[in-house]
């Protein structure tokens, strides 16, 4: 019973840093094995890392077509 929480537990890590990794623009995949291994590192660790230029870009557009709207 006390290895299938740990084994929830790592999996839920993973998914955490899938979905950080998702919106800041990173390799999802390696962040979720990352997240598997490390855990709670990987987790801290994905959401200090900067959005990619690309995914700014996008962030930037959607700002901008806001304030135009308002």
């Amino acid at each position: 019973m006390n290895n299938l929480f740990l084994i929830v537990i790592y999996l839920l890590e993973g998914y955490w840093c899938y979905k950080i990794a998702e919106s800041k623009g990173r390799d999802k995949w390696l962040a979720f094995f990352l997240g598997v291994m490390f855990g709670l590192f990987a987790v801290i660790g994905y959401a200090l890392v900067s959005k990619t230029p690309e995914k700014e870009a996008e962030y930037q557009k959607k700002i901008d077509e806001l304030k135009n709207k308002v």
